[in-house]
């Protein structure tokens, strides 16, 4: 078996760790970024708006630079999955950004 078969990290892991640490963002974000503020502002919302996009960015970032060149043999072999899934993600920014 090749090296880089026996890692433990792979591209589908990559995507859910992601969206594991954007939630965990979130969750702990949100609270503490509230703390102090008084009942009327929307910070919170405010905090996940913004942060929507950045969550997008990092999908685009793992799809279209990080698998093609960490996971070269993954890559080849599944080139289909991380290609749509960047390209569905890069529409979906694309559309929040012209939109404001």
């Amino acid at each position: 078996m090749k090296s880089s078969e026996n890692i433990w990290l792979t591209p589908p892991k990559i995507y859910f760790l992601w969206v594991l640490l954007y939630f965990l963002f979130l969750l702990i974000g949100i609270p503490v970024y509230n703390n102090g503020h008084s009942g009327g502002e929307q910070r919170p919302l405010t905090l996940i708006a913004y942060s929507i996009n950045y969550f997008l960015y990092g999908i685009i970032f793992i799809s279209f630079i990080v698998i093609p060149v960490f996971f070269l043999n993954w890559f080849k072999r599944h080139w289909v999955v991380p290609i749509a899934i960047g390209i569905l993600f890069l529409v979906f920014l694309i559309g929040g950004l012209t939109n404001k």
